[in-house]
């Protein structure tokens, strides 16, 4: 534009050096008319000459302005091409970080799990050498223990000994009484038959000597018959003299005495001799009874030094005994102490162990859930990168598998853990045919509810649907508005608006079929299916339906349907389903506004 400049200001100066001849022409004179006209004339050449170098100039100024142009041009089809080459590059680069993402990711899980495996490893090589150790120190604990138990029996036998000996000790003293006894009873024994020897001999030599009495007397007695036998011959002889008998009597007489006499010493001798006799068995008792007592002091004084050495024994043991429990005592305080210090150190151990445990546990928690959050930050990045627009879900191929974010508007009834939903984001709708759904989720699902859905991409008679869908409920809430398509009925783009939440204006109602009937009803008999109904607009009719397990019989709309006659002008409003064309189920019906 600048370089047109020139041509302009030629051309200006053209006309003006016309109009300042035609003034000049008109008001100059005759006479100067031809100088004026000489100098005008030079002056016209001399500006043609300028406006020819000057179109000169311009021709080339537009032919530079051409060339810059056609530099543009290419420059232009060059930048388009780059564009064109940018937008490849970029889509590749979509695609390469995409890809990235992914390997991304997946090095991201992967060293999210060798992490919580090598944090598991410390932490098991950790509790492994606390557990060592732990062993380690119960090993000790139970050395120390068998020490224990070891003094503990040694202490055990040491009593025992003792006990035997105390035992055995007893029991000499016991025998040492009853060898006394025994001693002193022989000793009795003894006693009693030198005394019943000598009580024998004395009875013997006694009756020994009152038999020779007897014999003296029974001698004594025959002589005396044998006198008397003489007396008694004396007496026969009668004769004899006096003096003779008497003497003879006398003498028989003396003689009489003297063996009486005879008789008392023989009497006393034995009476003396029995009484020395029992003196000597007194005596001989006395005697031993002494050696008796002297055995039995003896005997007394052997057990008493006996029982004594036994004494000073059990004493010495006893002594042993304190010495051996003071020992096994020391020991005992001393593995006490050791037991304690090692109950101490278990304790401590025990304490260490569960700092540690404690430790690993947080560790591995930390881990656990730096992992958890690693993962979830991962899946939230695949899941974000998965999630599809609306243009991407329109564009997947049917039968893959697809995942959406978006927002119920509406759904049919749940029946066996499935629900059909009415699904619409500010980019586009969904129709969801039979999502899994538990009984007291499909309660949750209300309108504005926003949910992520994972499926596959299907269409059964045009209708472009998901099947076989899980879903979870996200934060969030949308509703939408009802879009006026009336326009676009008949024509390609009302399909742009599948599944959306639409209304109808100005709809005429037609007859249903030769009946004249304004509807019909699926399952005439019991009112339990779909109505169908045919609605008008210049000059094209359309489908519509009530479909019952979103609209019920006990439902305005399906009342308002049921009400309707042949010319009726109505609005309607619905989602736009889709069966072998348009083919919208309907939530309001409204006389037209």
């Amino acid at each position: 534009m600048k370089k047109a400049t020139p041509i302009i200001t030629v051309l200006l100066g053209i006309l003006a050096v016309v109009f300042a001849v035609l003034f000049l022409t008109t008001q100059s004179n005759s006479n100067n008319l031809t100088n004026e006209k000489a100098v005008l004339t030079k002056k016209v050449d001399t500006v043609v000459a300028d406006a020819a170098a000057a179109a000169e100039e311009a021709k080339k100024a537009l032919e530079n302005v051409t060339a810059e142009k056609d530099t543009l041009a290419g420059e232009l089809e060059s930048v388009k091409a780059g564009a064109a080459k940018a937008a490849e590059d970029a889509a590749a680069a979509l695609e390469s970080a995409k890809n990235d993402a992914a390997a991304a990711l997946e090095q991201v899980k992967n060293e999210a799990a060798e992490a919580a495996a090598k944090a598991a490893e410390e932490s098991k090589a950790a509790l492994d050498a606390v557990t060592a150790e732990k062993d380690a120190l119960a090993g000790e604990l139970e050395t120390v223990t068998a020490e224990k138990d070891a003094l503990a029996g040694e202490l055990e036998t040491v009593k025992a000994e003792a006990a035997k000996a105390a035992e055995d000790a007893a029991a000499a003293l016991e025998s040492a009484k009853n060898d006394a006894a025994a001693a002193l009873e022989s000793a009795k024994n003894d006693a009693a038959a030198v005394l019943e020897s000598v009580k024998n001999e004395a009875a013997d030599t006694a009756a020994k000597t009152a038999e020779e009495a007897k014999t003296v007397l029974g001698n004594v007695t025959a002589e005396k018959d044998a006198l008397s036998a003489e007396l008694e011959g004396v007496k026969a002889d009668a004769a004899k003299a006096a003096e003779d008998a008497a003497a003879a009597l006398e003498d028989a007489a003396a003689a009489l005495e003297g063996v009486k006499a005879d008789a008392a010493k023989a009497a006393k001798e034995a009476a003396a001799a029995l009484e020395n006799a029992k003196n000597e068995a007194a005596a001989q008792l006395e005697q031993v009874k002494n050696e008796a007592a002297e055995a039995a002091a003896k005997a007394a004084e052997e057990a008493k030094a006996a029982l004594d050495a036994v004494t000073a024994e059990k004493d010495q043991l006893a002594g042993e005994l304190e010495n051996v429990k003071a020992e096994a005592e020391a020991k005992i305080a001393d593995l006490t102490a050791k037991l304690t210090d090692a109950e101490g150190a278990k304790a401590e151990l025990e304490t260490r162990v569960a700092e540690l445990e404690n430790q690993a546990a947080a560790a591995a928690e930390e881990v656990k859930e730096a992992v958890t959050e690693t993962a979830e930050q991962a899946e939230a990045a695949a899941t974000e990168a998965a999630v599809m627009s609306h243009a991407d879900f329109i564009a997947a191929e049917l039968d893959t598998e697809v995942m959406i974010e978006t927002y119920v508007q509406a759904t049919q009834s749940w029946w066996d853990n499935k629900i059909t939903v009415y699904a619409q984001s500010e980019d586009g709708a969904y129709f969801i045919y039979n999502m899994a759904c538990a009984e007291e989720d499909a309660a949750k699902l209300t309108p504005g509810t926003k949910i992520r859905v994972k499926g596959f991409k299907s269409e059964w008679a045009g209708e472009v649907e998901i099947v076989d869908a899980s879903f979870e409920i996200l934060e969030g809430s949308f509703i939408a508005e009802a879009e006026d398509v009336t326009a676009k009925l008949g024509t390609d783009e009302l399909i742009s608006c599948q599944n959306e939440l639409v209304t109808f204006k100005g709809m005429t109602v037609e007859a249903y079929d030769e009946s004249g009937a304004a509807f019909a009803y699926k399952n005439a008999e019991n009112k339990t299916d779909d109505l169908y109904f045919k609605v008008s607009r210049d000059g094209q009719t359309y489908d519509f339906c009530v479909e019952f397990y979103l609209c019920g019989n006990d439902t305005e709309v399906y009342k308002a349907v049921e009400a309707l006659k042949v010319g009726d002008v109505i609005d309607l409003e619905g989602f736009l389903y889709w069966y072998n064309g348009a083919n919208p189920h309907v939530i309001q019906v409204k006389p037209a506004e």
